[in-house]
């Protein structure tokens, strides 16, 4: 078992018992912020570990009881075979339809009220996957059935991007330059010969 998964499976059954249906709004009776950062989030290579930090913070003006943030979708991108968070409430979501996908849940909350003015903050290391694309965008929000007062405020992402593999161009011989040169020489006479045969034979 992966040690992502082995991490999440506490709260992967909280998870389950606990995330309420889109039907049922979940008023959250303050504005909560969400940031979100990646390092690093470019040049990356296959197998190379990726930190996110993930924060919830209380704006206020009152306590928040229940909050709950949501990944973006994921298939293949990150190798859940290696990886590592410290946070308390993080789950993993599986999908299993058209399409398959993942999604990582986090309950700020989880270890109890989120007071007014606090921050709570969330370590995630992910692997990135030779199957990631060149680059794609990912973050977290809080899911459209959890109300807060301001909403514009409520996501946040980052773009990874792979390294772009260069390909040098190979290095010409000196003789291959030569001969270069030698068979331009031979196009041009030739050409200068056919343009005066053809002027020749136009004043005539």
């Amino acid at each position: 078992m992966s040690p992502v998964v082995k991490n999440f499976i506490v709260s992967l059954v909280l998870c389950v018992c606990t995330i309420p249906v889109a039907a049922a709004q979940v008023m959250v009776p303050s504005d909560v912020s969400v940031e979100f950062s990646a390092a690093p989030s470019s040049d990356l290579m296959p197998g190379q570990s990726i930190v996110f930090t993930l924060s919830a913070t209380n704006n206020g003006p009152e306590v928040v009881t229940r909050l709950l943030l949501i990944s973006s979708d994921f298939v293949s991108e990150f190798d859940l075979n290696f990886g590592s968070n410290d946070c308390t409430g993080l789950a993993v979501g599986v999908t299993d339809g058209q399409p398959f996908r993942y999604n990582l849940l986090w309950y700020p909350t989880f270890e109890g009220p989120l007071g007014v003015g606090e921050t709570r903050t969330c370590h995630m290391t992910l692997t990135l996957s030779p199957a990631a694309p060149a680059v794609w965008t990912f973050g977290f929000a809080v899911p459209t059935f959890f109300m807060d007062i301001n909403p514009d405020n409520n996501s946040a992402s980052v773009v990874l991007r792979r390294r772009v593999e260069s390909h040098p161009i190979p290095a010409v011989s000196p003789i291959s330059l030569f001969l270069l040169g030698v068979l331009l020489v031979i196009i041009g006479t030739r050409r200068g010969r056919l343009a005066k045969a053809i002027s020749n034979s136009l004043s005539r």
